[in-house]
């Protein structure tokens, strides 16, 4: 029987995990995934295990038939959870409205919002919580060794959960989407509960009421020391639940927060759990009083806490380079697992320790999973709304070790000390409690903005950045890199955890304005415009320069991410603009809500592989913009296709295109791709309007500055539309809300991929499709803008042969403004050393660097070669030594000094080892230059 009920328990929790999952995603959409909203949702859905809890301890001595009323509650888990995936999509029709009218006040808008999951998620949550008591009551009665069987039952269930995270990972939300899922799930119930129902029709186990005592009030009291107990599960469910979110954001800053590592760390703290559980049930089994052990347990995992912290490095610099999925695999081992398989020994030790006061399986086991619960609830929700923005990842985690060394103190037998022969888990205690206070004092304070802060930013940090600010935000860790000119800042970029977010460098510039100017150019009058996910602030800051706006609407998750870019915007903030509103809120939650309509909606958010952003990228979430726009209003949205395989990208723009059959593809900056939709009708563009921004004066040098010098510029930036988007597009399936897992947690196969862009991008193609777009306002021929198109997108990806990419650049006009980009300048950079600076006195690479940029710009080539001869004296060296005598010998021609360019040919021969090999490559060089510049030689 105990076999049986193992495996029954087992798909019971597996079940219990698909079904959580599912209804924490569906949830999410509905409520909003802002901190405070998912803080919420999880507290409902364990207020309902919590009540299931309670239940079961103040009423499960009346049940008769344990196997028979277990048998119902899987029955009604699998009825109930099922329900709810299926009415998660329509209750948006009921409690929107209520929403709506409390959107300026967030603590009644939260409060409405804890109220509506309690609602939803009671019946199966309550449900869910009384299973365990009830099952240990059903085996009780066999075995009666309840430290033995609550190990094994609650061992075996939490394992069951680590299967349900993995395989809906893995298996069932890929291959059946969210409601198949969720169908899989009941069926899994409703086999665990058949199964049982068979049993009890076999055994007829029946457990007589127990009697009356007659007083209620002492038959419902507990005595100190269970109280103690209860307290002390209480404890170690806060605790618990308060490391897994400090871990999960500790361990963000060395991976990239997919969906996958989320499920991988889940799951590692899951089985730690319940082979600790299974440990402690082996441990009983033995040993009727284990229990004993539970200071020594408790104060393993206070040095566990400490130790595995301060050594995380080791970890890190072993496996930090290997595939992500191994990578976050082996970083939730060995930090997270320890302490969990402690947590799932001490859960067990406490119901035993509890069982032995009481002396009443169901209500110990209740009494222990209530406590447990609440403290989970409590401590999840302090861990991420005070812990970590309050006291940050490293003095929490020095908290936390010390509550569990004050309770493993607290539940230390004062009699064990004062027997003769003191007892082994008492010796054992004591020396666990020593090295515990050891590891408190040597606590490597420090170490996480000393180091363990540089992991996630030494991969993008290049030649000249500087951390100048970071933060442990409520939502994600925070840091700011910073580069100067000459002690000016010349851009900014953002770190959020472990990925490069956004940055006011001269390419996400580019695009991110983009977002702004390309749909006000098209349109002919917009006065309304919602901006979605701040970022940087350079698509707010494009939004505030257009004077045509009359209010601007800006969400954004995170109150720290606008908080830290006022180091951006020292002056003019385009938050402090009187146009705008800033709304810290879920984007998808306030469009729900929204009762305005706009002429532009554009949003930059996160990667959509990034860990509960896909659904900011669904069929459905496009339709909340449609419905939010105004006739004839347009939508710009980030499509990062080098972040995909070409297959997801295809499904994410079906998505959109379906929803916006006026839809049109644009390349912002290289790769990063930009979707267009409009709200039909459409409203009639003029080349006239479309060139309004370029005669605004602050506008228009911004314009000039990213490389649209004429309109023509942005216009050829078009890729696709109509038939040839249409044709692109027709075999894939749109990405939706039950099918989030389109995209999957892999690295897109780079080669094939952006191979297979570039194919889609090819400018003549793009050219052709735009001469019969309605996109095309402009009474001339583009094509020789469209062609310089290929020259600038591998400019921006820092493609190689720069000499090559100068010449092209040089010889088309249209490139005029992208040559400073070659030699890594902008007309940023170029604007701080806008006052004369002597070469002399330039004394670093990057010096050298934009003034040979200048130079070049300028059409002064003895000045550019004499900036780079200078440099070689100086030893300061951009390129390698093979490009740095190409563009010698380019100048040197352009300068039409042919034995000038000879000698340096000879002097690069000389200067190599292998001068046979670099005569061949000179040559070569040589006789292209000759061709290129028609010279002589």
């Amino acid at each position: 029987m105990t076999v049986f009920l193992c495996l029954v328990f087992f798909l019971s929790g597996a079940s219990a995990l698909l079904f959580e999952s599912i209804w924490f995603q569906l949830a999410g959409i509905t409520f909003g995934n802002s901190v405070w909203a998912a803080a919420l949702i999880l507290s409902s859905f364990m207020a309902g295990l919590a009540l299931g809890n309670a239940l079961a301890a103040f009423l499960g001595k009346k049940i008769q038939y344990p196997l028979r009323f277990y048998a119902v509650l899987e029955a009604t888990i699998a009825i109930s959870g099922f329900s709810l995936v299926l009415i998660f999509p329509h209750i948006t029709k009921i409690f929107v409205p209520f929403f709506q009218l409390f959107l300026s006040d967030p603590w009644i808008l939260n409060a409405l919002r804890a109220i509506s999951a309690v609602i939803l998620m009671l019946i199966p949550a309550t449900a869910m919580g009384a299973t365990l008591p009830v099952l240990v009551k059903a085996l009780h009665k066999e075995s009666p060794n309840f430290g033995k069987i609550l190990g094994i039952l609650y061992g075996w269930n939490t394992l069951g959960a680590t299967a349900g995270v993995l395989a809906g990972e893995i298996l069932f939300v890929p291959w059946l989407g969210l409601k198949g899922t969720a169908c899989f799930a009941a069926a899994l119930n409703i086999l665990s509960g058949g199964m049982v129902y068979c049993l009890h029709l076999q055994k007829k186990l029946r457990y007589e009421p127990e009697k009356e005592s007659g007083n209620k009030k002492q038959e419902n009291s507990i005595s100190f020391l269970a109280l103690r107990f209860c307290i002390a599960g209480f404890i170690c469910g806060f605790i618990l639940l308060a490391l897994e979110v400090i871990w999960f954001r500790f361990i963000g800053l060395f991976s990239q927060a997919r969906s996958w590592d989320f499920s991988v760390m889940l799951s590692v703290v899951l089985a730690g759990i319940s082979i600790g559980g299974l440990a402690a049930s082996w441990l009983f089994s033995i040993k009727q009083d284990a229990q004993k052990l539970l200071p020594f347990i408790l104060f393993s995992n206070a040095i566990f806490v400490v130790v595995l912290y301060a050594s995380f490095s080791t970890v890190v610099g072993i496996f930090i380079l290997y595939p992500f999925k191994v990578s976050v695999a082996f970083f939730s081992l060995f930090l997270m697992f320890p302490v969990s398989f402690c947590s799932g020994m001490a859960f067990t030790m406490l119901g035993k320790a509890l069982y032995s006061e009481i002396q009443a399986e169901t209500k110990a086991t209740g009494l222990l999973t209530l406590a447990n619960t609440l403290g989970a609830a409590l401590g999840s929700l302090c861990a991420g709304l005070w812990l970590i923005p309050n006291l940050g990842v490293e003095k929490s985690f020095f908290l936390l070790s010390l509550f569990y060394g004050i309770l493993g103190l607290l539940l230390c037998q004062k009699k064990d000390f004062s027997l003769k022969q003191i007892p082994a888990s008492t010796t054992l205690a004591t020396m666990a409690c020593l090295i515990f206070l050891f590891s408190l004092v040597l606590f490597p304070w420090g170490i996480m903005e000393n180091h363990y802060l540089h992991y996630p930013i030494h991969r993008f940090l290049e030649k000249g950045e500087k951390k100048i600010a970071s933060r442990e935000g409520i939502t994600e860790t925070i840091q700011y890199l910073q580069k100067d000119i000459l002690g000016s800042p010349y851009y900014h970029r953002l770190v959020t955890n472990d990925y490069m977010m956004s940055g006011t460098d001269l390419k996400s510039k580019r695009y991110t304005k983009l977002f702004s100017y390309l749909p006000v150019a098209l349109h002919p009058d917009p006065k309304n415009a919602l901006l979605i996910c701040f970022g940087c602030g350079s698509t707010a800051k494009a939004m505030t320069d257009t004077l045509a706006f009359e209010h601007i609407d800006m969400v954004d998750i995170s109150q720290d991410i606008v908080e830290l870019s006022h180091i951006l915007y020292p002056k003019g903030h385009p938050a402090k603009d009187s146009r705008v509103q800033m709304h810290i809120e879920d984007g998808r939650f306030f469009l729900l809500s929204a009762t305005k309509k706009y002429d532009l909606i554009t949003a930059e958010p996160p990667p959509p592989k990034c860990h509960g952003i896909v659904n900011l990228y669904t069929k459905e979430y496009f339709k909340l913009i449609y419905n939010c726009l105004q006739e004839g209003g347009m939508v710009t949205y980030w499509l990062p296709v080098f972040l995909l395989e070409v297959e997801e990208s295809k499904s994410i723009l079906k998505a959109f295109h379906e929803v916006f059959p006026n839809a049109s593809l644009w390349t912002g900056a290289g790769f990063q791709w930009m979707m267009l939709g409009i709200k039909e009708p459409q409203q009639k563009a003029s080349y006239q309007n479309f060139q309004k921004q370029w005669d605004d004066p602050h506008v228009g040098e911004e314009l000039k500055a990213l490389g649209f010098g004429k309109p023509e510029d942005m216009l050829s930036l078009f890729i696709a539309d109509g038939k040839r988007l249409q044709e692109w597009i027709q075999n894939s399936q749109p990405l939706e809300d039950n099918y989030p897992r389109r995209l999957t947690s892999e690295q897109p196969k780079e080669d094939n991929s952006l191979h297979e862009y570039l194919e889609f991008m090819n400018p003549r193609l793009s050219w052709e499709a735009f001469k019969k777009s309605p996109q095309n306002i402009y009474p001339k021929n583009l094509e020789s803008y469209f062609l310089a198109r290929e020259t600038l997108t591998e400019i921006l990806e820092k493609e190689k042969k720069p000499v090559a990419l100068f010449h092209r650049a040089k010889k088309n006009p249209s490139l005029k403004n992208s040559l400073l980009w070659v030699f890594n300048s902008d007309f940023y950079a170029q604007k701080i050393l806008s006052e004369s600076i002597p070469i002399k006195e330039a004394n670093s690479q990057e010096i050298w660097n934009h003034l040979l940029a200048q130079a070049a710009l300028e059409n002064d080539y003895a000045r550019a070669n004499k900036i780079l001869e200078l440099a070689e004296k100086n030893a300061i060296a951009h390129y390698g030594k093979e490009i740095y005598y190409q563009f010698r010998i380019y100048f040197a021609f352009l300068e039409k000094d042919i034995p000038k360019a000879k000698n340096l040919a000879q002097k690069y021969v000389s200067l190599c080892t292998e001068q046979d090999k670099a005569e061949e490559s000179m040559d070569i060089y040589w006789n292209w230059v000759c061709r290129a510049l028609e010279g002589s030689g």
